[in-house]
């Protein structure tokens, strides 16, 4: 049966890619529920009172929803602040987006930017209510590889236009998806990072 290649794959969009990687679905696939996260704070994660009052409400701040999700967060945010860039807030919106791409990767067995009706990051952030059209996305998935948030924020950084995409300076949200499916090949892993900005075109 195939799937994707046993190698990490990462790809990058900062509105839409093509090309299409076909594949048949794991059969009798085992979802694992990630855990909640239990360690979010909402001053140190950039969760401020002021950020909460003053935010739009199709942005929809608050925690991400599993520690996995979180990890991301914290690695990202970390690697940006020690390069001199804003700390990203999490969009609830944004995260549910991602969470829905990372789902459909995976039933529908493609991996790409643009998905086969066309829709591409900025068409899924808009469905989801977020507020602008100027999104970013990175992807990564692996077959008994990147299982974790340090091993797909890795591989991010090593590629060039992926660690460009989270050093930009505009983006101001983020909302990460996550999916863990097992199955007779081994574990699948998906990662998404989503990216927007406070003002469209910024």
């Amino acid at each position: 049966m195939k799937r994707y290649p046993h190698n990490l794959i990462v790809a990058l969009a900062l509105s839409a890619y093509t090309a299409l990687l076909g594949a048949c679905n794991i059969a009798f696939p085992t979802v694992r529920i990630p855990t909640r996260p239990d360690n979010f704070d909402t001053q140190t994660d950039i969760l401020s009172s002021d950020l909460l009052a003053n935010a739009r409400a199709c942005v929809h701040l608050g925690a991400p929803r599993t520690n996995e999700h979180y990890q991301m967060l914290v690695l990202l945010n970390d690697y940006r602040a020690a390069n001199g860039l804003n700390r990203l807030s999490y969009s609830k919106t944004l995260e549910q987006a991602a969470d829905q791409y990372a789902n459909r990767l995976f039933r529908e067995g493609f991996f790409d930017h643009v998905a086969p009706d066309g829709t591409g990051p900025a068409d899924r952030a808009i469905a989801a209510g977020f507020c602008d059209r100027y999104v970013g996305e990175n992807l990564a998935y692996g077959l008994n590889q990147v299982t974790s948030a340090g091993q797909a924020m890795q591989g991010f950084k090593d590629s060039p236009h992926h660690n460009e995409n989270m050093l930009r300076e505009q983006w101001d949200y983020v909302g990460i998806g996550y999916l863990e499916v097992s199955g007779f090949q081994g574990t699948e892993y998906w990662w998404v990072q989503l990216f927007g900005t406070e003002q469209e075109n910024n």
